[in-house]
């Protein structure tokens, strides 16, 4: 049954992808959705706010994404993790480090809205007690 499963599933992504294995990038499945609580309903507007981007991780990482592997339009999409990611230093709590998912305002048209989604993604964090340009520099 697993040897069933698993080339089924490659032969799905080769349906998808290609046969060429070099050319699979798991963050193409593995997109985290933000979406926009009241806007993403809105024709066209829904696009330009909700926030899509391709993530690692998977349900047993450190980096949590997890997926639903039983829904089948998208078995592989990113639908849970960690928000807010924080590393204490009780030794010096001012080498605590944070990131958060999205950026730090729900407002679409802050310039705030979307600025740590790249960090976030990408695994950087930002000093709890960091200047205006560490926070300009990190993001």
């Amino acid at each position: 049954m697993i040897r069933q499963s698993f080339e089924a599933a490659v032969e799905g992504l080769r349906k998808k992808y290609g046969r060429d294995q070099g050319d699979w990038r798991w963050g193409r499945e593995h997109e985290a959705r933000f979406e926009h609580p009241v806007l993403t309903s809105v024709p066209v507007v829904g696009r330009l706010v909700n926030l899509i981007t391709p993530t690692h991780g998977g349900n047993y990482t450190v980096n949590r994404g997890a997926s639903r592997v039983t829904d089948e339009a998208s078995p592989f999409s990113h639908v849970h993790g960690a928000g807010f990611r924080a590393v204490y230093d009780l030794g010096n709590l001012a080498d605590s480090r944070f990131m958060i998912a999205t950026g730090q305002s729900g407002n679409a048209l802050s310039p705030h809205y979307d600025d740590m989604l790249s960090s976030w993604r990408d695994g950087r964090y930002i000093r709890m007690d960091a200047t205006e340009q560490q926070l300009i520099l990190a993001v």
